[in-house]
């Protein structure tokens, strides 16, 4: 996700005010005041996640409609302590609790985020063309987000591009995934409803985007439905160069002008060590570095690659 606007920071400079001119502090407050004004009513799942930023400006009763089974909200530290000093509430507070207890005073931005950062691992290798040097830990994560699954853990639920990644990576794999628990994403207004559209998230789409591509049924509306309205606001982000930072343009271009089933495995192998780009990070509500290729796994794929074309070249 990208970063939040300037309302976001705000608890940070009021928490800080008493170092900071008044002039300083009054122009954040009005940054935040205007960013207020420009919201429509359908960033109320956005404003709850930057709750740390409003205070008592918020709709508490509103934005509780966002706490998760584990206590969290977002499954933020941030949101969650901003929940429990404004709003007393005792699961916000068991879920802070465990945090300090598994990590001590450095929390990290986002937890759990276990199931993501599998699956983008996954994804990652099979991309670059080594997934079957690695079988055995994939079998073993897929399991894994496949128990998720049917236990409709929030931890993938919840959140978008977590969602339509382990729906297209489980099917792709041959575990029995029914689309309908994308019934959710089904129409363009539950991205925009979301924090992921206020943030006009590239990553979300693609994801969805990606997902929509695995059918195997001759009619799966759900799939279809999120195919066409997420492949138009991709094409609508890449003419207006909003594509999200932490996601290729020439990524996104390449996966709506080639069918997902009109592609060769090698070919695309190719094309991803080709395009694939050194280190990078994500910002949440600081920065932060998922699975990303490195130079080692670069050179891995390449050597694969070329070690398979000497094959097949021997087979002719």
């Amino acid at each position: 996700m990208s970063s939040s606007p300037a309302c976001s920071r705000t608890a940070w400079a009021w928490g800080s005010r008493s170092h900071w001119p008044p002039s300083d502090v009054d122009a954040i407050l009005r940054l935040r005041d205007t960013e207020l004004k420009s919201m429509g009513s359908g960033s109320k799942a956005f404003m709850a996640y930057v709750v740390e930023g409003l205070g008592n400006l918020l709709d508490w009763d509103q934005a509780m409609a966002y706490q998760r089974k584990n206590g969290s909200f977002f499954n933020s530290p941030a949101t969650t302590a901003a929940a429990a000093i404004h709003n007393y509430n005792g699961r916000a507070l068991d879920y802070l609790d465990t945090l300090i207890s598994k990590f001590g005073s450095s929390v990290p931005t986002v937890y759990p985020w276990n199931a993501y950062s599998r699956l983008r691992m996954v994804d990652t290798l099979e991309k670059m063309g080594i997934a079957v040097g690695f079988s055995g830990e994939i079998d073993s994560v897929l399991d894994m987000i496949y128990s998720s699954w049917l236990a409709n853990n929030e931890e993938i639920t919840q959140d978008m591009a977590t969602c339509a990644m382990a729906f297209r990576l489980l099917r792709l794999h041959g575990y029995d995934v029914a689309s309908d628990r994308l019934t959710q994403f089904s129409e363009e207004s539950s991205f925009h409803d979301s924090v992921q559209g206020h943030l006009n998230d590239s990553e979300a789409l693609l994801e969805l985007y990606k997902a929509s591509q695995v059918q195997i049924l001759k009619e799966e509306p759900i799939l279809e439905n999120i195919g066409s309205w997420s492949a138009k606001l991709l094409n609508e982000q890449l003419c207006s160069n909003k594509i999200s930072r932490s996601v290729d343009p020439a990524e996104v271009e390449h996966v709506l002008k080639i069918p997902f089933y009109g592609t060769l495995d090698r070919l695309e192998h190719r094309w991803n060590i080709e395009h694939s780009k050194i280190g990078g990070f994500q910002m949440l509500k600081s920065a932060y570095r998922d699975c990303q290729v490195d130079e080692g796994m670069v050179a891995l794929a390449a050597d694969g690659f070329h070690a398979s074309q000497v094959w097949y070249q021997q087979e002719l």
